[in-house]
């Protein structure tokens, strides 16, 4: 039923007709996407409330319904499903996508996701996604959520997320996409002992954007320690977005350089590396680590864009410590413009092509 427009009151006639046995043989498997959104305080609630539908999809009480791509839009819909999800009835999902949308400036989202995660109703989770979330940062002091609730309370509700990523398996989980939910090093130092553990071993896509950790969140992701990383785990991973971070900044290219020597991403299709701190030397380290090992030889799509102290002369000691063997299916690079021109740095990939490098590269830029 993917990809059919059915109304509130359409999708509770549907349910409803699947449950009832007298009809036909009962139903036991249907797949479906959902988009429930949160009451304004101005509507009233009732027996066919997207919160109610999502309780019931929570709590087991739609058996049939085993394979769920699930929006949830608002505090009320998200709470009511994550806590219906851990209550006393069982859920028959085997596999759920579930995609978050707007006011996590609220409480029982993050804390209503850890219960999930360590009750193990949440072991069918394939993927997840936060989007338009802005949980408030103490340090950033980007002030208190709403209906009262501190934003130092917020912050204890996302450390329970990610403690409980760290002490339970998510053995179905390919998508993590955690952008702006305010990430900060000591939640990232989390989600690498989750990887380290083997927590999340099935991981494709993971996404940390629009987040507050810098140095020493990247180097806690990957295991640094006094011998150096030791972090494994991203063998399966194909796209990491990094972008409008910190990370890259105060000798965080040093540490990403050193995971591509030791081959952390061999299935990395696409890297996303914008507004994160990126200087000169950090690409020329960049460079002179997938030149020595084959590290991004999956890459199809790196960006760098928004990087305003990469230069039209760092680009170009990039492409000269590149071979031709480099980066073999490399199709799309994004660049800033703020210190070189669109013929500038198209210049220097002509000059890189007619060395043999980069040959089917096209170039995108960003501000």
């Amino acid at each position: 039923m993917m990809g059919c427009p059915v109304s509130m009151s359409g999708a509770f006639s549907l349910m409803s007709a699947l449950e009832n046995e007298e009809i036909g043989p009962p139903l036991e498997s249907v797949c479906m996407r959902l988009c429930l959104e949160s009451q304004t305080s101005g509507e009233q609630g009732g027996e066919k409330s997207d919160e109610t539908l999502a309780r019931s999809l929570g709590g087991g009480h739609l058996p049939f319904v085993r394979v769920l791509s699930l929006d949830l839009e608002g505090v009320d819909v998200a709470v009511g499903f994550l806590e219906a999800l851990s209550g006393p009835g069982r859920s028959h999902l085997i596999r759920l996508h579930l995609k978050l949308i707007d006011s996590f400036d609220s409480l029982g989202v993050l804390s209503g996701l850890a219960a999930g995660i360590r009750s193990g109703q949440l072991e069918c989770l394939h993927s997840i996604r936060f989007c338009e979330v802005l949980i408030p940062s103490v340090e950033g002091n980007l002030g208190d959520g709403g209906d009262g609730v501190s934003a130092l309370e917020i912050l204890e509700e996302r450390n329970a997320f990610f403690e409980a990523l760290k002490d339970k398996k998510l053995p179905r989980l390919t998508e993590l996409n955690l952008g702006w939910l305010g990430t900060d090093d000591g939640s990232v130092a989390c989600l690498g002992h989750a990887v380290w553990r083997g927590n999340l071993g099935g991981l494709r896509e993971v996404g940390l954007s629009h987040s507050c950790f810098g140095r020493v969140g990247l180097g806690a992701l990957f295991g640094e320690g006094e011998d150096g990383l030791k972090q494994r785990g991203f063998d399966k991973l194909e796209s990491l977005d990094l972008s409008h971070t910190a990370c890259m900044a105060g000798g965080g290219a040093s540490v990403f350089a050193a995971a591509v020597r030791s081959s952390f991403f061999p299935a990395l299709s696409s890297l996303r590396l914008g507004f994160c701190g990126l200087t000169d030397e950090g690409l020329r380290e960049m460079g002179e680590a997938v030149e020595e090992s084959s590290g991004l030889s999956s890459l199809k799509l790196f960006d760098i864009s928004g990087n305003s102290e990469i230069s039209v002369g760092g680009f170009g000691v990039f492409v000269s410590s590149l071979s031709p063997r480099s980066l073999p299916l490399l199709r799309d690079l994004g660049l800033s413009l703020q210190r070189g021109t669109k013929d500038e740095m198209e210049g220097v990939l002509q000059e890189g092509k007619g060395q043999g490098k980069l040959l089917e590269v096209t170039l995108f830029f960003c501000p």
